[in-house]
């Protein structure tokens, strides 16, 4: 007997065992229980928040991948739940399992998905939380208690409603733009011709921000490859296995990092400071096969990295103005479905309206601005010909003197140390001058040998001094001339990129007043563009950065 009723009491025990554990696994890992906290930085905005900063709110963690299928189908969803319940005290936490953080970025501007997000490449948050497949959706309450696991779909709404049911009235009420209280005076209601008036302006600011992204979409796109081009190279130089394939893919690395400056450049995107070091190609200055130029563009490579991310940059800012705009627009848009909307919303209307046309505007029309400055850009750059030009006349006049002290044959000490120190001055100035010719990227004939002091390593009385003077007075002379011939060819070169600048903004100008179109004008501008930043990156690096 006492047999029997152990071996049924080991049944019962075993039964409830069974019974408690599939009703746990059927409950999930966190329901019912508080969810564990964990602190990220936000991808889109960079700031850094935690779960616990959202106590008080309905949150939904969302652990997803851009390259889900069932994780993009419930996007919709997602927005109008958050568009629905955001003033009430929901907020959205979605967790990527993407591994390329542009790539997550540029389709959350495109979806307007404008909540947290967080860029989980390494999976630490997936594992800490036990999550093994996506879209995986927990929801928990304003106290941080998990009610569901796996909101999707219609379920999503109801777990929300679950949650906002714990948000005490006061704050609820709080939260809500328009919170209804019999103590607020009544409000002008809206005409319903300004209804339309307001709903159409915001659809035209819609509009504007579609041709923005649209923009930005298409440089980012033109981004892409550089960057994986940079990691390629990254990971072959300095030994390549296949140096032709490394100097073609160096060169074209270059010509694309340009491409995109130049674009931006017209988009309005960078200035004419930014990004003011591009890249070298060191294959063009070193003998073919020379491992030094392997090296050297392994090095550029850092340089190529900085611009990029600059470029990125720009982007992204203008990316985020982008999602706070398309915010206020969806906001504004449900209030004025309101019958109970005011005129109060007009003035916001007309602002969120301009800001958006001006954004547009700031990335079509760009050009315009920098057409206004390119002649102050070229007046930087050829600021130091000039220099050199003026130099250059000061050392011209040294050496007329130097010519007519010595022409006398000086003997006495005082007169000689006179000769000697004025030549000597002349000789390091033309040094000198020659160093910031290699700074400029200015080319002087080679065959052009710099003058040497006759009294350098000699006593100051030797007869061969005045005898081998005027040899190094002419070429100094020589020097001289063709230093000129080459600063005057760039002082040339600018003066005619000044007067096409110019020509280009009195044309402008004219279509301004005549209404005629601009697009032939900008086309010109662009290829002037081409060359002004071409000689910016040749001899412009110190002039520009440190200004």
């Amino acid at each position: 007997m006492n047999r029997r009723t152990g071996l049924l009491w080991t049944v019962v025990a075993v039964g409830l065992c069974a019974a408690v554990t599939a009703e746990t696994h059927a409950r999930g890992r966190y329901a019912g229980r508080e969810f564990p906290n964990f602190s990220a930085r936000d991808a889109m905005t960079g700031k850094q928040f935690s779960l616990r900063d959202l106590r008080g709110k309905v949150v939904l963690v969302d652990f997803w991948a851009t390259w889900c299928p069932p994780c993009r189908a419930e996007i919709p969803n997602l927005k109008r739940t958050y568009r629905k319940y955001k003033d009430q005290g929901f907020e959205i936490v979605s967790i990527s399992l993407d591994r390329n953080r542009n790539q997550l970025r540029s389709f959350v501007r495109r979806q307007g998905m404008s909540w947290h997000h967080v860029y989980e490449g390494g999976q630490r948050l997936a594992k800490k939380y036990g999550v093994s497949s996506i879209p995986r959706m927990f929801v928990i309450d304003p106290n941080g208690v998990c009610i569901s696991e796996n909101a999707r779909g219609r379920a999503l709404e109801t777990a929300i409603k679950r949650g906002l049911a714990k948000v005490p009235a006061s704050r609820r009420a709080a939260d809500e733009p328009e919170a209804r209280t019999p103590k607020r005076p009544p409000r002008e209601r809206m005409a319903p011709a300004v209804r339309q008036r307001l709903s159409s302006e915001l659809r035209d600011a819609e509009g504007e921000l579609e041709q923005t992204t649209a923009v930005l979409r298409e440089l980012e796109e033109q981004l892409e490859p550089i960057g994986r081009t940079i990691d390629q190279l990254s990971a072959q130089l300095p030994i390549p296995d296949n140096p032709r394939s490394a100097v073609r893919s160096f060169r074209l690395l270059v010509a694309e990092l340009q491409k995109a400056r130049h674009s931006m450049f017209m988009r309005g995107l960078l200035d004419a400071k930014a990004a003011v070091r591009m890249p070298v190609d060191p294959f063009k200055t070193l003998p073919k096969g020379d491992v030094r130029a392997f090296v050297r563009a392994y090095h550029e490579l850092t340089v190529a990295r900085e611009v990029l991310e600059l470029m990125r940059g720009a982007g992204t800012r203008i990316g985020e103005r982008l999602t706070t705009l398309a915010g206020e627009i969806d906001n504004l848009q449900r209030q004025l479905a309101r019958r109970s909307a005011g005129r109060r919303l007009e003035p916001r209307v007309d602002e969120v309206r301009a800001e958006a046309r001006d954004l547009a505007k700031a990335c079509r029309d760009g050009w315009l601005v920098h057409l206004d400055t390119t002649d102050e850009l070229l007046a930087q750059l050829a600021e130091p010909v000039d220099s050199l030009l003026t130099q250059l006349d000061s050392v011209e006049a040294q050496v007329a003197v130097v010519r007519e002290a010595s022409a006398s044959e000086p003997r006495e000490v005082p007169a000689l140390i006179t000769l000697r120190d004025t030549f000597g001055a002349v000789c390091d100035d033309l040094s000198q001058i020659d160093d910031r010719l290699r700074v400029l990227a200015l080319i002087v004939d080679a065959q052009t040998p710099l003058p040497e002091s006759p009294f350098r390593g000699r006593r100051l009385k030797d007869h061969r001094v005045l005898g081998e003077l005027p040899t190094q007075l002419d070429r100094a002379d020589e020097a001289v001339k063709a230093i000129r011939r080459v600063a005057l060819a760039h002082k040339e070169q600018f003066d005619a990129l000044a007067e096409q600048a110019l020509v280009l903004q009195r044309e402008l100008a004219e279509r301004d007043e005549t209404g005629g179109d601009t697009d032939d004008i900008r086309k010109r501008f662009s290829e002037l563009c081409k060359q002004v930043l071409a000689l910016r990156d040749r001899m412009g690096r110190r002039v520009i950065s440190d200004q």
